[in-house]
Protein backbone atom coordinates (compact mmCIF):
# COMPACT_ATOMS: atom_id res chain seq x y z
CA UNK A 1 0.00 0.00 0.00
CA UNK A 2 1.24 3.23 -1.05
CA UNK A 3 1.55 6.19 1.59
CA UNK A 4 0.01 9.89 0.92
CA UNK A 5 3.53 11.05 -0.08
CA UNK A 6 4.10 8.13 -2.31
CA UNK A 7 0.94 9.22 -4.34
CA UNK A 8 1.69 12.84 -4.41
CA UNK A 9 5.38 11.73 -6.00
CA UNK A 10 3.40 9.93 -8.71
CA UNK A 11 1.16 12.71 -9.56
CA UNK A 12 3.39 15.61 -9.60
CA UNK A 13 6.48 16.31 -12.08
CA UNK A 14 10.17 16.05 -10.68
CA UNK A 15 11.67 19.44 -11.21
CA UNK A 16 14.08 18.35 -14.11
CA UNK A 17 10.69 17.15 -16.03
CA UNK A 18 9.02 20.18 -15.18
CA UNK A 19 11.88 22.64 -16.52
CA UNK A 20 12.61 20.79 -19.19
CA UNK A 21 8.67 21.44 -20.19
CA UNK A 22 9.14 24.62 -19.35
CA UNK A 23 12.10 25.60 -21.04
CA UNK A 24 11.11 23.42 -24.62
CA UNK A 25 9.65 25.54 -27.28
CA UNK A 26 8.48 24.52 -31.05
CA UNK A 27 10.36 25.96 -34.04
CA UNK A 28 8.81 27.62 -36.42
CA UNK A 29 8.26 24.77 -38.70
CA UNK A 30 6.58 22.74 -35.75
CA UNK A 31 4.34 25.56 -35.30
CA UNK A 32 3.25 26.48 -39.11
CA UNK A 33 2.15 22.24 -39.22
CA UNK A 34 -0.18 22.83 -36.11
CA UNK A 35 -1.76 25.68 -36.76
CA UNK A 36 -2.92 24.80 -40.93
CA UNK A 37 -4.30 21.71 -38.95
CA UNK A 38 -6.69 23.42 -36.61
CA UNK A 39 -7.28 25.82 -39.30
CA UNK A 40 -8.94 23.24 -41.34
CA UNK A 41 -10.96 21.76 -38.34
CA UNK A 42 -12.16 25.29 -36.81
CA UNK A 43 -14.01 27.81 -39.19
CA UNK A 44 -17.42 26.61 -40.09
CA UNK A 45 -18.27 26.60 -43.69
CA UNK A 46 -14.63 27.17 -45.10
CA UNK A 47 -13.62 23.77 -46.18
CA UNK A 48 -9.73 24.11 -47.21
CA UNK A 49 -6.88 22.45 -48.83
CA UNK A 50 -3.22 23.39 -48.75
CA UNK A 51 -1.83 26.06 -47.50
CA UNK A 52 -0.41 29.64 -48.67
CA UNK A 53 3.54 29.40 -47.34
CA UNK A 54 3.24 30.71 -44.11
CA UNK A 55 0.72 33.84 -44.31
CA UNK A 56 -2.77 32.39 -42.89
CA UNK A 57 -0.79 30.63 -40.00
CA UNK A 58 0.10 33.62 -38.99
CA UNK A 59 -2.97 35.15 -39.45
CA UNK A 60 -4.78 32.56 -37.69
CA UNK A 61 -2.24 32.64 -34.71
CA UNK A 62 -3.16 36.46 -34.42
CA UNK A 63 -6.75 35.94 -34.19
CA UNK A 64 -6.60 33.09 -31.95
CA UNK A 65 -4.66 35.59 -29.27
CA UNK A 66 -7.44 38.09 -29.78
CA UNK A 67 -10.34 34.85 -28.86
CA UNK A 68 -7.72 34.63 -25.66
CA UNK A 69 -7.83 38.33 -25.02
CA UNK A 70 -12.11 38.70 -25.39
CA UNK A 71 -12.73 37.30 -22.29
CA UNK A 72 -10.14 39.67 -20.60
CA UNK A 73 -11.57 42.54 -22.30
CA UNK A 74 -15.06 41.54 -20.99
CA UNK A 75 -13.87 41.32 -17.72
CA UNK A 76 -12.89 45.20 -18.36
CA UNK A 77 -15.60 46.36 -19.83
CA UNK A 78 -18.08 44.88 -16.80
CA UNK A 79 -15.30 47.12 -14.49
CA UNK A 80 -15.96 50.60 -12.72
CA UNK A 81 -14.87 53.93 -13.77
CA UNK A 82 -13.22 55.46 -17.19
CA UNK A 83 -15.84 54.04 -19.30
CA UNK A 84 -14.66 55.14 -22.30
CA UNK A 85 -11.30 53.61 -21.36
CA UNK A 86 -12.92 50.26 -20.65
CA UNK A 87 -15.85 50.47 -23.62
CA UNK A 88 -12.67 51.43 -26.95
CA UNK A 89 -10.05 48.32 -25.09
CA UNK A 90 -13.24 46.00 -25.75
CA UNK A 91 -14.56 47.43 -28.69
CA UNK A 92 -10.93 47.56 -30.25
CA UNK A 93 -10.05 43.77 -29.70
CA UNK A 94 -13.52 42.97 -31.56
CA UNK A 95 -12.20 45.30 -34.21
CA UNK A 96 -8.94 43.85 -34.51
CA UNK A 97 -10.80 40.06 -34.29
CA UNK A 98 -13.17 40.51 -37.24
CA UNK A 99 -10.66 42.68 -39.25
CA UNK A 100 -8.08 39.38 -38.97
CA UNK A 101 -10.76 37.57 -39.63
CA UNK A 102 -11.74 39.26 -43.06
CA UNK A 103 -8.02 39.00 -44.02
CA UNK A 104 -7.87 35.35 -43.35
CA UNK A 105 -10.91 34.61 -45.38
CA UNK A 106 -9.10 37.08 -48.13
CA UNK A 107 -6.01 35.07 -47.97
CA UNK A 108 -8.27 31.66 -48.49
CA UNK A 109 -9.92 33.67 -51.71
CA UNK A 110 -6.34 34.93 -52.97
CA UNK A 111 -4.53 31.85 -52.88
CA UNK A 112 -7.64 29.30 -53.95
CA UNK A 113 -7.16 27.25 -51.17
CA UNK A 114 -10.75 25.63 -51.29
CA UNK A 115 -11.52 22.36 -51.74
CA UNK A 116 -12.76 20.99 -54.73
CA UNK A 117 -17.04 21.08 -54.46
CA UNK A 118 -16.78 24.43 -52.04
CA UNK A 119 -19.79 26.66 -53.07
CA UNK A 120 -19.14 29.98 -55.29
CA UNK A 121 -19.17 32.97 -52.99
CA UNK A 122 -18.41 31.34 -49.87
CA UNK A 123 -16.41 33.92 -49.19
CA UNK A 124 -18.84 36.69 -49.62
CA UNK A 125 -21.15 36.21 -46.79
CA UNK A 126 -18.23 36.09 -44.70
CA UNK A 127 -16.45 38.92 -45.40
CA UNK A 128 -19.88 41.20 -45.06
CA UNK A 129 -20.60 40.05 -42.03
CA UNK A 130 -17.30 40.20 -40.41
CA UNK A 131 -17.10 43.84 -42.01
CA UNK A 132 -20.36 44.85 -40.57
CA UNK A 133 -18.85 43.57 -37.06
CA UNK A 134 -15.46 45.24 -37.47
CA UNK A 135 -17.46 48.70 -38.69
CA UNK A 136 -20.28 48.60 -35.76
CA UNK A 137 -17.67 47.90 -33.31
CA UNK A 138 -15.49 51.00 -34.76
CA UNK A 139 -18.31 53.22 -35.20
CA UNK A 140 -19.22 52.93 -31.51
CA UNK A 141 -15.99 53.95 -30.25
CA UNK A 142 -16.70 57.34 -30.70
CA UNK A 143 -20.04 57.33 -29.55
CA UNK A 144 -18.74 56.35 -26.11
CA UNK A 145 -17.07 59.80 -25.75
CA UNK A 146 -20.50 61.21 -26.30
CA UNK A 147 -22.91 59.02 -24.85
CA UNK A 148 -22.63 55.76 -22.27
CA UNK A 149 -25.63 54.24 -24.83
CA UNK A 150 -22.84 53.46 -27.56
CA UNK A 151 -23.86 49.43 -26.80
CA UNK A 152 -26.98 50.57 -29.74
CA UNK A 153 -24.50 49.90 -32.17
CA UNK A 154 -23.64 46.51 -31.33
CA UNK A 155 -27.43 45.98 -31.38
CA UNK A 156 -27.13 47.00 -34.98
CA UNK A 157 -24.32 44.75 -35.89
CA UNK A 158 -26.94 41.80 -37.22
CA UNK A 159 -29.73 44.19 -38.95
CA UNK A 160 -26.71 45.55 -40.48
CA UNK A 161 -25.22 42.24 -41.81
CA UNK A 162 -28.37 41.05 -42.96
CA UNK A 163 -29.21 44.17 -45.14
CA UNK A 164 -25.85 44.20 -46.38
CA UNK A 165 -26.65 40.71 -47.45
CA UNK A 166 -29.57 41.27 -49.02
CA UNK A 167 -28.37 43.88 -51.23
CA UNK A 168 -25.55 41.80 -52.04
CA UNK A 169 -27.77 38.83 -53.16
CA UNK A 170 -30.44 41.50 -54.85
CA UNK A 171 -26.98 42.71 -56.92
CA UNK A 172 -26.12 39.09 -57.79
CA UNK A 173 -29.43 38.09 -59.04
CA UNK A 174 -29.33 41.69 -61.19
CA UNK A 175 -25.95 40.79 -62.89
CA UNK A 176 -27.02 38.32 -66.44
Amino acid sequence: MRTEEQEQQLRSLSTRAARTIATTSKSVPQMQGVTPRWLLRAPPGLPLRGDDGGKLSILTLLWLLMQVITPFATKVLNGDGAFQARFTFYAGVQVVAALLFMAMVRTIRRHGLFREGTPPGVTTGALIASGSLAAAFLLSIPLSFVSHYAYVWWVLVPVLSGVARRVHRRRQQAQP
